[in-house]
């Protein structure tokens, strides 16, 4: 069976309607669709349409300006896209979200687990915490043009430096002190 109802959104009667001047909704189960749609013929400033296609097995909501929500069974895809290309999509087993300026997150605790890797791109990184704590099982590598940290600093464990290193204040050694180099002192040796 096949309906369609038109709603008419004109002031006037008498006029042929169509889907630019009315309220539509048409039910197909030969087309395998449900579609809802309305118009701006009465002065709103946004018409919408909702389309739920099972032959596909999926279900489509947009407005005439560019935001939409799709929605499809079968590939296990869900996405929430606007005029200005923010995006929010699930594909499977990925999770995409995309904004030109800004994604904002509030909460009173967030946890990030990632099993296998976490990679950060940026031009610039800032962090800003009352306290911090790192654990690492395997190595840690840091590579920067230029590292500078204002701090009271304690490190347990051996250290390598490799390269020039310039300490300008009081320097205090507990424990022994030897010079790897012919030149210079021998530390009392």
């Amino acid at each position: 069976e096949t309906i369609t109802w038109r709603l008419s959104n004109l002031r006037e009667e008498g006029k042929e309607l169509d889907h630019t001047n009315s309220y539509t909704i048409h039910a197909s189960t030969h087309e395998k669709i449900i579609e809802l749609r309305t118009s701006k013929s009465d002065g709103e400033p946004y018409a919408y349409q909702v389309r739920l296609d099972t032959k596909k097995g999926n279900l489509i909501i947009q407005d005439d300006d560019g935001q939409s929500i799709y929605f499809d069974s079968k590939e296990r895809h869900i996405q929430i896209l606007n005029k200005d290309k923010s995006l929010i999509e699930m594909n499977k087993r990925v999770i995409n979200i995309k904004s030109q300026d800004e994604v904002n997150i509030e909460t009173r605790r967030y946890n990030l687990k990632a099993t296998e890797s976490l990679k950060e791109e940026t031009k610039s990184h800032t962090y800003k915490s009352a306290s911090f704590s790192g654990n690492t099982s395997g190595a840690y590598s840091l590579k920067a043009g230029s590292y500078s940290a204002e701090s009271t600093f304690t490190y347990r464990g051996n250290s390598t430096f490799n390269g020039n290193n310039r300490i300008n204040g009081d320097s205090h050694i507990t424990g022994n002190s030897y010079e790897g180099s012919s030149s210079g002192g021998n530390n009392n040796r």
